[in-house]
């Protein structure tokens, strides 16, 4: 194949798997409304998710076992084969089993079925709603495709995808349903860059005042420039005697300055932006990327002020990612 004959083939392969989401999204019905009911019964009476997959669908169910568990619902991965050995000595009375299979005829999901009957509701994902395991189940959700996004139409890729988009849309209306939020998820989700964005704030990532330079507006563009160098940030505040924030000069800034001509003698007032984009110590980090990456004035670099605008710092985005 050429280079442009594999991105092409790419970018069809994507397509089949975007029109697979979209027709489980056209498909969508009560039974999906019956499912959420069944996972909210579930919470209230403090029971849990068992999620089940064979082959490939093993991995959309643990996925899916661990987002539900980031929503507060305690939500376990059991393999079936496991299962038949022991594991579903962990399986109580009114857990809410979650069987995930393309055929909807796979043997190990199927057997389980007598095991549950009476003590727990079975949702089946499946991409054949008439299948034995999608009749057998209290309700079936209808994940089918078309075609795999595979040259022999057998590897699981739009399959997988339309079940784990199907199971996705299951965690996040329930979340939403229960009220979830950044708070609540970061309680569960301490670790990682995603706790960092949500537990974190401000003044745990910033460069202090001592590693900012600065000063006031009458030094010239040549001595802020190396004032720059010498503590590289990516930024220079100007400040009054009070260290109150009157503007700043970025590394890009300062790029454009030289490109311009602009003599090294001029003062850095007559070319600082009087506007700059702060945050304050205690914001969260997960809010000052919303400042910061705001479409109509994005910034690498702010300056970090008190209430009073006085200067304690700068923090970069990349700090906060």
């Amino acid at each position: 194949m050429t280079n442009e004959g594999i991105l092409d083939r790419a970018r069809e392969l994507l397509r089949i798997e975007a029109r697979a989401i979209e027709r489980c999204a056209e498909k969508l019905d009560h039974r999906f409304l019956e499912a959420i009911e069944l996972i909210r019964e579930t919470h209230k009476k403090g029971k849990k998710l068992i999620l089940m997959g064979m082959g490939k669908s093993h991995y959309v169910a643990g996925k899916l076992a661990a987002s539900f568990m980031s929503t507060g619902i305690t939500a376990v991965f059991v393999h079936p084969a496991e299962a038949f050995h022991g594991d579903l000595g962990g399986i109580h009375q009114d857990d809410l089993c979650i069987l995930i299979s393309k055929s909807g005829a796979t043997p190990e999901l199927l057997g389980l079925i007598p095991f549950f009957k009476g003590n727990n509701p079975v949702i089946s994902i499946t991409g054949n709603v008439k299948s034995h395991l999608a009749l057998a189940s209290t309700l079936s959700l209808d994940a089918a495709v078309e075609k795999e996004a595979c040259p022999i139409n057998m590897l699981p890729t739009a399959s997988t995808t339309a079940a784990l988009a199907v199971g996705d849309a299951l965690v996040s209306v329930f979340a939403e349903d229960q009220g979830f939020d950044r708070k609540t998820f970061a309680g569960y989700h301490p670790g990682g860059s995603i706790g960092k964005r949500l537990n974190f704030t401000i003044s745990q990532v910033m460069v202090g005042l001592d590693q900012t330079p600065h000063g006031s507006a009458a030094q010239s563009i040549a001595t802020v420039a190396s004032k720059m160098s010498d503590q590289p940030v990516g930024a220079y505040c100007i400040v009054n005697e009070k260290l109150e924030l009157i503007g700043i000069l970025t590394d890009g800034d300062m790029k454009r300055i030289l490109s311009k001509g602009i003599p090294a003698t001029t003062a850095v007032s007559e070319v600082m932006n009087p506007s700059p984009i702060t945050v304050g110590p205690d914001l969260l980090i997960d809010n000052a990327i919303a400042v910061m990456e705001q479409k109509s004035r994005p910034v690498n670099c702010s300056p970090v002020v008190d209430a009073n605008n006085k200067l304690l710092g700068v923090v970069r985005l990349h700090d906060l990612i």
